[in-house]
């Protein structure tokens, strides 16, 4: 295996850990993460708390009528992904269709379609990273069988 692949997991770990760090010095918000002692694992959490507070953050700009919007939105893109499996298409006659369901008005558009869009892009998101994780586990586990065999 060439010295740059066997490199690659200690490397990142390396930089995840300093990065987490310096993240975690700065941010009391990210304590609840000090225990893990996995840096990945680590990343991930306080990925996941930031990207809560960013989340947050936005949600608290936006008027009350924008937040309910946002929310009714959200669910209605995640329903459309429950019962199809893929991310609502956004284009004018999806953006017509929700805008009536939920009894917008046409000044309302540009903001529906900005939530539309971003919810739709989280999803797809998801889903190209539960496809990556579905190969990698049958990468893994061709390993697991079949040894080297499966390394391209």
């Amino acid at each position: 295996m060439p010295l740059r692949q066997l490199l690659l997991v200690p490397l990142l770990s390396f930089s995840l850990t300093t990065a987490v760090a310096k993240t975690a010095a700065a941010n009391p918000a990210l304590e609840p993460c000090s225990a893990i002692q996995d840096p990945i694992q680590r990343f991930y959490c306080e990925g996941a708390i930031l990207s809560g507070r960013a989340s947050q953050a936005l949600m608290n700009s936006y008027t009350p009528r924008q937040q309910q919007l946002a929310q009714v939105i959200g669910k209605v893109v995640y329903a459309y992904y429950e019962q199809t499996g893929q991310p609502l298409p956004v284009n004018q006659e999806t953006l017509r269709i929700v805008m009536q369901g939920i009894g917008a008005s046409a000044s309302e558009a540009s903001f529906i379609y900005d939530r539309m869009v971003a919810h739709s892009n989280a999803i797809a998101g998801i889903t190209e990273a539960d496809v990556t994780i579905n190969r990698m586990n049958s990468f893994l586990n061709c390993l697991q069988t079949q040894g080297t065999g499966c390394i391209p």
